[in-house]
């Protein structure tokens, strides 16, 4: 239990807390500009939507930012593929949304998504491993 609290400490020592309360102010602006563009509809959907996503995002954030990537740097390769096939899948399989004729999709059943956001990340890491190294 100890070990735990400790990391935690570690944690939120080290991690940077002017992006986080700048991120944190900026999607608070984001929030009362989506108050301010539906307060006449008489529904508060839109807005509880954009503070639930807020603080998901935020949490998502910080859990990326304790991930270790130089773990992930040795296996660059590993995610270039995890990108590109996906990508390659789109030839085979792809879908096209309605009104356009670009098969850039990947119908999942329950969802549809664009392979392409994928690839844009795994870029990302392979590029900056290059970049150091």
């Amino acid at each position: 239990m100890r070990a735990l609290i400790a990391k935690i400490a570690d944690f939120i020592r080290e991690t940077d807390k002017l992006i986080l309360i700048l991120v944190t102010f900026a999607s608070g602006y984001g929030c009362i500009s989506v108050f301010s563009a539906t307060r006449y509809m008489d529904n508060l959907r839109p807005v509880i939507v954009h503070t639930l996503s807020m603080f998901v995002g935020i949490v998502i954030a910080l859990a990326v930012s304790s991930i270790d990537y130089e773990k992930y740097f040795k296996r660059w390769y590993l995610i270039a593929i995890g990108g590109l096939i996906p990508v390659i899948l789109t030839f085979f399989i792809g879908i096209a949304p309605e009104g356009t004729d670009d098969k850039a999709w990947i119908d999942l059943g329950f969802t549809s998504f664009q392979p392409s956001e994928i690839l844009k990340i795994s870029f990302i890491i392979t590029f900056s491993y290059h970049i150091k190294t």
